[in-house]
């Protein structure tokens, strides 16, 4: 039969300074929307945090304020 997958979402919204801010989203948990951030040091990639959402909306607009810093995300950058 004719059934939809979904599948899983790895976005980096932000990568500059040594900072990576991702947007992560598990088809098995769709309930689930999270956003990971980590630095680079001495070349290996450390994460500093995970904070997971219940909407898609409130996780970008998390991220958006964690990157205040290093300037706005573009909306182009967002799926």
């Amino acid at each position: 039969m004719g059934t939809k997958t979904a599948e899983n979402i790895n976005t980096v919204l932000s990568n500059e300074g040594g900072r990576c801010i991702e947007l992560l989203h598990y088809a098995d948990d769709p309930s689930v929307w999270i956003i990971r951030s980590s630095k680079k040091r001495l070349g290996l990639k450390t994460k500093t945090s995970t904070v997971w959402f219940v909407t898609k909306e409130l996780a970008l607009d998390y991220a958006r304020k964690q990157t205040e810093v290093q300037g706005p995300l573009k909306r182009s950058n967002v799926a």
